[in-house]
Formats: C-alpha cells, structure tokens, sequence
C-alpha cells in the first residue's frame, strides 16, 4: 500500500478529536501548541483540519447526532491497512471486536472502528484508490 500518505499496512498515519465543541477545541490546542484549524466543508457537516505550517497534522471530527450519545470526547488514531474485510475477518479472530463498520467514508476508503480484546478503540481505513493515485 505505499504512496498513500506515505504508509504501508500497519502505519499510523492520521489523529482525529472527536468533541462537541470543535471550536473550543480548536482554540485549546491552537493556545497550548501553535496549532492552526482550517475547516472544510463536507458531505453534510465541517470538518477541521490542525495544521502547523501549512502541514496536515490531523483534524477534530464534531460529536453531532445520536451516535455520538454516551461517547465522551477522544482523540482517535487512524491506521492503514491493505484489505479492510482481510482485516475485520482477523480482529474478529483475534479476540477483537468491530463496533462500526466496515463503511464507505467518501474520498478516504472503507473504514471501520474496533477494539482489541482489552477494549482498546482504534480505527482501520482501506484507502480509497483515488487517496492512493493522489499521494504517489
């Protein structure tokens, strides 16, 4: 899977917060670490991006909805992997669980949230193939 941003299977690549109040967070991380927030409309909602320097560092995902109903605000790490559907048969196997998907996030690739057998969440993304053809 090289070429998409840089990352093969098993790469860290991207971290999320996920808040209510996107733009207190914004404000909290641009105080503490100089980080900047640009937001970008999306498929139905706005989405902010940390940058340093121009540079991508991650984004904040706004807490909207009743899905988010019971779940406290976190910081979510991103995870490549070459097959999606490879991947949830091993979680599954492995002890782990799959508590959202897989799904279609538009323009990234098939994604979908688990935990290991100690409840540890994490998110895997299958990139799309236009992600993979833009970065390299």
């Amino acid at each position: 899977m090289s070429g998409f941003y840089g990352v093969k299977h098993g790469d860290f690549f991207w971290h999320e917060l996920t808040t209510p109040d996107a733009g207190g967070g914004a404000a909290f991380y641009k105080r503490i670490l100089g980080w900047d927030s640009v937001a970008q409309p999306m498929d139905g909602f706005t989405y902010h991006f940390f940058q340093r320097a121009g540079e991508r560092l991650g984004g904040i995902m706004a807490m909207e909805g009743d899905m988010w109903k019971g779940i406290a605000p976190h910081w979510m790490l991103y995870v490549a992997v070459d097959d999606i559907e490879v991947s949830k048969a091993e979680v599954e196997a492995a002890g782990g669980k799959v508590h959202h998907g897989p799904f279609d996030a538009a323009s990234v690739g098939r994604m979908m949230v688990i935990s290991d057998p100690q409840g540890a969440v994490l998110t895997l993304v299958q990139p799309a193939d236009e992600m993979k053809a833009a970065a390299g």
